[in-house]
């Protein structure tokens, strides 16, 4: 009997943190300090990502010319 309890507990009280960590009107401490640091690594993360992705599709669309000739300037000595 005693472990068809713990069953129990360990299916409530996952499923009440989880009710009690997802409403909307949470203004708690925690919530108050974790918006700060989730919003920091969100931007982090989709910037890295969108660079990630611009600059995939720079190399799928560079091409290299080696046919052309550079323009080189003459350089002035002015001593």
């Amino acid at each position: 009997m005693k472990q068809h309890t713990s069953y129990k507990v360990y299916f409530i009280l996952p499923l009440l943190a989880f009710f009690v960590g997802c409403t909307p009107n949470a203004n708690t401490y925690y919530n108050r300090q974790m918006q700060p640091i989730v919003t920091k690594y969100n931007v982090l993360f989709n910037g890295e990502e969108a660079f990630e992705i611009g600059k995939k599709a720079l190399d799928e669309q560079y091409q290299d010319q080696f046919d052309e000739i550079l323009p080189v300037e003459p350089i002035k000595n002015e001593w």
